[in-house]
């Protein structure tokens, strides 16, 4: 037998059979399309070309085209509430669960707003599996959320609430509440001399607030100071060290190398471990 009939005989040189599979069975008819000997380089590309859009046309159908856009939701309920900016900013989908990462434009005492986001977004979608949204203060973090609803359709005993439809839903305030916030707002600290706000920001999971000063003298490291509605305050030395084009700040009892990083432009106080890769942001107040 020739070279030429054993290259012939390999069952993705049928160009019949590859064409079938292309249509039956997507990608083993990709790769026998590209290890054909007989079909050209130009059908190759021109219908790899024609699969990848078909297959990027389904994926933006099914994002709704207010993903990316600024939204203004009221409770129904109440006309006078104060509404609540949100953005979508993250969404990661499987078989059975859509979870939403969303930023909204600050800490409100109504629940009911966050439960009718949820629920829009459940009803835009036809869902009826599990969904489930987590919303940051104004920018967006993957390790903590201030609050969450969730869909969760095979755990009756999660149900803490109920959606303007009658469905339930898991409600659950992980950070502090509007009018904790609120009071950890005014707090100061005068005591201290010779000092310029750097930054301040409310951390959720101390529940309280923190500000970071410049000493006067002290140009290579701030000041950070944590404020308790207690009166109680925790005070600590964050060393400077410019890198990569960076100025960064490194708490000096922390074993993983955890450094904050202070975003003029967005606003934003970022954190990063050792190794660079961002893990958390807070909005500045």
């Amino acid at each position: 037998m020739t070279n030429s009939n054993l290259t012939t005989s390999k069952w993705y040189n049928k160009t019949w059979l590859v064409i079938l599979l292309c249509f039956l069975f997507l990608p083993i008819g990709l790769y026998a399309l590209w290890k054909s000997d007989r079909i050209a380089m130009g059908w190759k590309i021109g219908v790899s070309a024609f699969y990848a859009l078909i297959i990027f046309a389904g994926i933006a159908g099914n994002s709704p085209k207010t993903n990316a856009a600024t939204k203004v939701s009221e409770s129904a309920s109440s006309s006078a509430k104060q509404p609540l900016t949100w953005r979508i900013v993250n969404t990661d989908s499987s078989f059975r669960q859509i979870t939403f990462r969303i930023t909204i434009s600050g800490r409100t005492a109504d629940k009911a707003q966050l439960i009718e986001i949820a629920r829009k977004l459940k009803e835009e979608r036809d869902w009826t599996e599990n969904l489930v949204c987590f919303f940051d203060i104004k920018v967006p973090s993957h390790t903590n959320a201030w609050a969450s609803v969730g869909y969760l359709p095979r755990c009756e005993e999660c149900t803490t609430d109920k959606d303007g439809d009658g469905n339930g839903v898991q409600y659950n305030l992980i950070g502090m509440t509007a009018s904790l916030a609120d009071s950890l707002r005014t707090l100061t600290m005068d005591s201290l001399p010779n000092k310029t706000q750097v930054a301040s920001y409310l951390e959720d999971s101390w529940k309280c607030k923190t500000v970071l000063y410049q000493i006067d003298g002290e140009p290579n490291k701030l000041l950070k100071a944590q404020l308790f509605n207690t009166d109680g305050k925790i005070v600590e030395w964050l060393p400077m060290k410019k890198m990569n084009g960076q100025t960064r700040y490194y708490f000096p009892d922390d074993d993983e190398g955890i450094y904050l990083v202070i975003d003029e432009d967005t606003r934003a106080v970022n954190f990063y471990n050792e190794k660079g890769e961002w893990w958390q942001s807070v909005a500045m107040e």
